[in-house]
């Protein structure tokens, strides 16, 4: 069967990849570059500013549940062949608004096809670094298989054949707990990994990297509560894996779990309880464990179990599972970062193109309140960002 080209897909995602951080964070951004200079200079500047990354939510000072905040050297991937033209260079922030991310550079050579991009992820431990080399080690997709290494760092390179004769390759490379991660049109080209230039600046980034899943024990009250709500003594503890558990009060309980062999849909949840809005990107949804019962959010609400005050701390705990914000209704707003910007108009004109972005509340994408999403109301969004009055 035919497969899509890697890197044409790789070339739109990074084109768009500054809006979808947008959505989710009103802050995270990419910021683009002349030059490999141009970029350092921001990125030693960027450094003053966020010493020491903490991330502000609810009018508290925290470190983002999940994630760990780490200094890495700021590694510069350039290839020194003339054959090669540097035509997009960028730098991302994380999806918590501090703290980069990726950069990202492209270069096309001289033969005027050959495309190679260059990605370098940051978030990342050492584990799950040699983990991605490893998969592709493993299972090269039936392609050509290279492995060794390049300025005392692992690489491993797979190109494939398609069915339209042409070929693509990957390209991983290991610095630590940093991914080089390469994708290129052209059948694997040995001069152009030797021509790499893999320097680290001695600038120190800040960069929030994601932990590894925290094991968290089944108590006897969570098991049984678990037997009720599924209705089956024959649970185990061992069936019951918790990804997130927090103390609300020495009664009650934050959780939020799935059980073995029994599926659970993926769908988007955003749900209105009281004056907060819940936003889960991923079920299973998190739920309120109080006297060995569970209540969803929005029962536990309804019946008194939990109030605003409850509401608020459950806040504090959103994690990279689920989030908890206070509610305000901008029509308008569809990416939920509290204003209306031409991103807004353009995620209404995704929507209207068939496509659905998870973390975008269309809700609020009907500007004129009509009853439907239309490209009147793209219009009316751009209208209102120009200060025009209808």
């Amino acid at each position: 069967m035919k497969r899509l080209r890697i890197l044409s897909v790789f070339i739109v995602l990074s084109l768009i990849l500054s809006m979808h951080l947008t959505a989710f964070a009103a802050h995270a951004h990419d910021e683009f570059f002349e030059n490999i200079d141009e970029m350092q200079a921001w990125i030693d500047e960027y450094t003053k500013i966020y010493p020491n990354v903490q991330y502000s939510y609810g009018g508290l000072v925290v470190e983002p549940k999940g994630y760990e905040l780490m200094q890495k050297d700021f590694i510069v991937v350039t290839i020194d062949n003339p054959d090669y033209t540097m035509d997009l260079l960028c730098c991302g922030e994380s999806r918590y608004n501090y703290g980069i991310d990726h950069t990202y550079s492209s270069y096309v050579k001289n033969n005027g096809y050959t495309d190679v991009g260059i990605q370098v992820y940051y978030d990342l431990t050492e584990d799950v670094v040699t983990a991605s080399l490893d998969r592709l080690e493993s299972n090269p997709d039936d392609g050509a298989l290279y492995t060794g290494e390049i300025s005392g760092y692992r690489y491993v390179v797979c190109d494939i054949g398609w069915d339209d004769g042409s070929t693509d390759c990957t390209y991983k490379i290991a610095v630590g707990d940093v991914l080089i991660n390469i994708h290129s049109n052209g059948a694997f080209d040995r001069a152009l990994l030797e021509n790499l230039v893999i320097e680290k600046s001695g600038t120190k980034l800040p960069v929030l990297v994601e932990l590894p899943e925290e094991v968290i024990a089944v108590s006897d009250e969570m098991l049984e509560a678990v037997k009720e709500d599924y209705n089956n003594d024959s649970i185990s503890k061992e069936d019951i894996h918790i990804t997130d558990h927090e103390t609300i009060d020495e009664t009650k309980k934050l959780v939020r779990f799935f059980v073995s062999n029994y599926g659970y849909t993926c769908d988007v949840v955003e749900q209105r309880i009281g004056d907060y809005l819940l936003y889960v990107p991923q079920r299973p949804l998190p739920q309120i464990l109080k006297e060995a019962v569970l209540y969803d959010l929005d029962e536990a609400y309804e019946s008194g179990i939990i109030d605003d005050e409850d509401l608020r701390k459950i806040s504090w705990y959103s994690s990279k599972h689920f989030r908890l914000e206070k509610y305000e209704e901008i029509y308008g707003d569809v990416n939920g970062d509290k204003k209306i910007t031409i991103l807004d108009a353009a995620y209404v004109q995704r929507y209207l193109a068939g496509f659905r972005d998870a973390e975008i509340k269309y809700q609020f994408a009907d500007f004129d309140e009509d009853g439907e999403i239309t490209v009147f109301d793209a219009t009316a969004i751009q209208r209102k960002i120009a200060g025009l009055a209808d």
